[in-house]
């Protein structure tokens, strides 16, 4: 156990060393959320032995003050991100309403880049990712529906008025 402690006290001094470099700017944020889960599953497992509860206690409450900057620069970042997709969203339902538009197509395309760019920049939990991109994705939608719609509605007047045309040849 004295051993496990050492490893355990080893392991936090390096997590505490690489903390720092990970919240230097420009951030990762996919590189930071990886480590952390690589460390709390390191942490958590069998490789650094077992310790008396008491002494995890300890342990544990140091890692966590260790690791509680990243955490809430994540956590931060989330949140930020999540705003940011809402406003795409909110983009995207405004372009609905004016689908008809010439230009609506071109700029629901443009929003659904920025959307993936941002996407790849941080990931949010899956539940909040998958509702948000349902969202999204309904809105554009919308747009594409609307101007397809419109599309056909065009189509066949067109071939209503050959059709009449042609009925009028026949009769000539």
């Amino acid at each position: 156990q004295k051993q496990a402690r050492k490893q355990r006290e080893d392991f936090i001094a390096v997590a505490a060393a690489r903390a720092p470099t990970l919240l230097a700017e420009p951030h990762d944020w996919r590189t930071i959320e990886r480590w952390l889960r690589e460390t709390e599953f390191t942490w958590r497992g069998t490789s650094l032995g077992s310790v008396e509860p008491g002494a995890w206690k300890r342990l544990d409450a140091r890692l966590k003050a260790t690791l509680a900057p990243l955490h809430d620069a994540l956590s931060a970042a989330r949140h930020e991100a999540r705003q940011e997709r809402e406003t795409l969203i909110a983009e995207a339902e405004a372009l609905a309403a004016k689908a008809t538009d010439r230009d609506a197509v071109s700029r629901v395309k443009e929003v659904q880049a920025r959307w993936q760019t941002h996407s790849k920049t941080i990931v949010l939990p899956q539940r909040d990712e998958r509702a948000l991109w349902e969202r999204f994705r309904v809105a554009c939608n919308t747009v594409f529906d609307a101007r397809r719609g419109s599309r056909k509605e065009a189509e066949e007047r067109m071939q209503g008025q050959r059709r009449t045309f042609e009925v009028l040849c026949e009769r000539l």
